[in-house]
């Protein structure tokens, strides 16, 4: 349900409800909680939900809090426990404030880092997809300014290999993929920059 104090639970019960056959999906967080927000949004409750996390009934919606940031974690874990018995196929995850999660004391970034170490340690890469294009990133969850400081040919090269193998475990084939510039008109020949001659290309 992600972070209870944010726009999670509302996604969760608009998605759930909006969804061709609502029975197929679990909901994953506090029944108590989705129960009351289902009702102050006027929104069915789900027919399906799996406890994960018992929410303070006087957490305030729009503020960091810890006992928040619990519970998202609580909830992230639950659904990715229910992954690893294959009782599902898949996890959405929700959104939630890093901020609440740190102040839980669970110092991840994100999602992508806790459900990495969740499965075990395994080595990953954030993938946005739709129907027509995926989008991979060599760095995750880091400012601008150290993302380019941290840019190196063999980090693209590893993107590259995971990238590879993750398409090719969804079903194609024969994966075509682009890297992308990182300055603007790629550097220009160096004109904007050097990182595209010195890092990206011999990468590629």
């Amino acid at each position: 349900m992600g972070d209870p104090c944010g726009i999670g639970p509302e996604i969760v019960l608009k998605a759930i409800a909006r969804a061709p056959d609502p029975t197929r999906l679990i909901a994953v967080g506090d029944p108590d909680w989705l129960a009351a927000e289902a009702m102050r949004l006027a929104l069915p409750l789900p027919p399906r939900i799996e406890p994960a996390a018992r929410v303070p009934a006087d957490l305030a919606h729009g503020r960091i809090d810890p006992r928040a940031g619990e519970a998202a974690y609580r909830s992230i874990v639950t659904a990715t426990r229910l992954a690893q018995a294959g009782a599902v196929r898949a996890i959405v995850t929700a959104p939630i404030s890093k901020e609440a999660l740190q102040a839980a004391g669970h110092l991840y970034p994100g999602h992508t880092e806790l459900l990495a170490e969740l499965a075990g340690g395994v080595e990953v890469r954030m993938m946005l997809a739709n129907a027509d294009l995926r989008v991979v990133l060599v760095s995750i969850h880091v400012a601008l300014a150290q993302a380019v400081q941290q840019l190196n040919s063999a980090d693209i090269v590893r993107t590259l290999e995971i990238t590879d193998r993750a398409l090719r475990a969804a079903g194609l084939s024969a994966p075509r993929m682009a890297v992308a510039g990182l300055n603007p008109h790629a550097g220009e020949s160096g004109l904007f920059g050097r990182e595209e001659i010195d890092i990206i290309a011999p990468a590629v």
